[in-house]
Parts: C-alpha cells; structure tokens; sequence
C-alpha cells in the first residue's frame, strides 16, 4: 500500500517575513500618549490585513483536507458501525448468560446452604427427643424397681444445652462461565440519581468536592445575562475589557 502524498503548499516566505515584521512592531509599541495609540491602531490593522491573507492563502487547503477527512471517517463509520453494532449484541448477551449463570449458582448455594441447616436442626431435635425418651425410660425403670427418689432426680436433671449450630461456611466462589479468549473484568460505576442531595452531601463535607465540577459555559452566559448584577456565593463576577479592530 502506497503512503499518502503530501498537500502540496503554497510559497510563504513572503508571509514568514511579515509575520516577522508584525511581531517586532508590536512589541515595540509602547503606548502611553494618543498619538501613539492611533498608531497602535495602524499596526493592528495590519496585523488584521495579514491574518486575512494568511486565511486567503491556507483556508482552501484546510477546507479541502477537512473535507477528505471527514469523507475518511464517514466510509469508516459506515463499516464499522455494523460491526460495532454486532459486537454490542453478542457482548450483551454474553453478559446477560454470565449474570444469569452466577444468580443461579448463588441461588444454588443458598439452597443447600438451607437444606443443610435444616437437617442439622432436624438431626439435633431428634438427638433430644432420643435423649427425653432414654431419659424417661430410665425413670420408668427406676420407679418400677422402688427407686422415687432416684426416677423424680433423673427427671428433674436439666438437659444437656446442644452445640451452637455453627455458622454458615464462606460464601462459595461462583464459577463464572469461560471461553477461549474471553474475560469477564468488573467495573464500579456510577451516576447521580439526585443532584440536590449530592450538592447538599458535599456542602455538609460528607462527599468530596472533586465529584461534581464548574460548568464554565453556564458560568459565562449567567455572567453576560447578569452583567455582575447579581451575586453567588463563591463566584466572582469581572468585566474584561476587548479591542476590536478592521482590516486596514
């Protein structure tokens, strides 16, 4: 595949000469008197006058490189939009079986988790059922042989307290599904619900600063609809002051 031939450009040593010139006049400008602020007027004009022939020299070129350009990226975009819009689908689904798989295999977990507590608590009272009917058996024979005293003891004795039922073992590590090249990374993220509550958490310092951020653009129209007529708490309204000039 050839490279990409160069735009050709136009001669600008005429320009690089004038640029040279314009610099050195206005830094030589010291204006402190009429006179030489009218002539200050002069050098800005010329300043306008090359600016202008700069456009004239390099806009065609730009706009004609802008417009390649943005054919380029629409051709791209028009076939990569179909393979994105593919890719999109099948990651989607892909997600949906991976969340789908680890819910059930939590579920699963949940469920023998369950099933195995309930036999150890059904094991435990028939334990100490076994146990109150040896227990009365033993009492029964007691009577039986003239023993009272010893069949009310036997009786009255408290049974034993059972074990703590242990608790439940560490969460299982859920298996999550695989194939060949693929990973499945996990990414916290996060979006504002309720801005006024967000504001009112980090004016109370219980959220930092850095979560929200100024919105210059707003910041500037509310400062040109307001001209500094109204105040904001943490907010300087100033008036910039701008020269505009003509070509000459």
């Amino acid at each position: 595949m050839s490279s990409a031939q160069p735009i050709p450009l136009p001669n600008d040593a005429d320009l690089a000469r004038e640029r040279g010139d314009l610099v050195a006049q206005a830094e030589a400008l010291a204006i402190t008197s009429q006179p030489e602020y009218e002539r200050a007027a002069t050098v800005l004009g010329s300043i306008k006058a090359y600016l202008a022939q700069v456009g004239e020299t390099f806009d065609p070129i730009c706009q004609a490189t802008d417009r390649s350009h943005k054919l380029a990226v629409a051709k791209r975009r028009e076939h990569l939009e179909p393979g994105l819009r593919a890719e999109k689908i099948v990651k989607d689904r892909m997600g949906i079986y991976v969340v789908t798989e680890e819910r059930r295999a939590r579920e699963e977990a949940a469920r023998l988790e369950r099933e195995a507590r309930e036999e150890e608590t059904r094991r435990r009272a028939e334990e100490r059922q076994a146990e109150e009917t040896a227990r009365l058996a033993e009492a029964e024979a007691l009577e039986a042989a003239g023993m009272g005293h010893e069949a009310l003891a036997v009786l009255s004795a408290p049974m034993p307290e059972p074990d703590p039922i242990p608790p439940p073992p560490p969460p299982t590590t859920i298996a999550r599904p695989t194939a060949s090249g693929i990973s499945t990374p996990r990414t916290w993220k996060a979006k504002v619900v309720n801005f006024k509550a967000l504001v009112s958490a980090i004016a109370a310092g219980n959220a930092p600063l850095t979560l929200v951020e100024v919105a210059d653009s707003e910041l500037r129209l509310y400062a040109r609809s307001t001209k500094g007529t109204v105040s904001v708490p943490g907010v300087e309204f100033y008036e910039e002051l701008g020269i505009s000039s003509r070509a000459s």
